[in-house]
């Protein structure tokens, strides 16, 4: 079960342009279960104090462009 995702795809569809913030996002895995995501239908920014894990995060996004 990937609510994370489920929550990013219910808010893209209901609002078109949707923008999303992630405090604390960690690796964002979530992401690659979002159709939102994978059909870049939105705009996200991720805050996290770990550089590596905000490196994972864009790897782990750029991968699904």
């Amino acid at each position: 079960m990937h609510v994370i995702a489920e929550m990013i795809d219910r808010v893209c569809i209901e609002r078109r342009h949707a923008r999303i913030l992630s405090v604390a996002s960690g690796h964002v895995r979530e992401l690659l279960f979002s159709h939102a995501v994978r059909a870049a239908w939105w705009r996200g920014r991720r805050l996290d104090q770990d550089a590596r894990s905000l490196a994972e995060a864009e790897a782990t996004t750029a991968r699904r462009r």
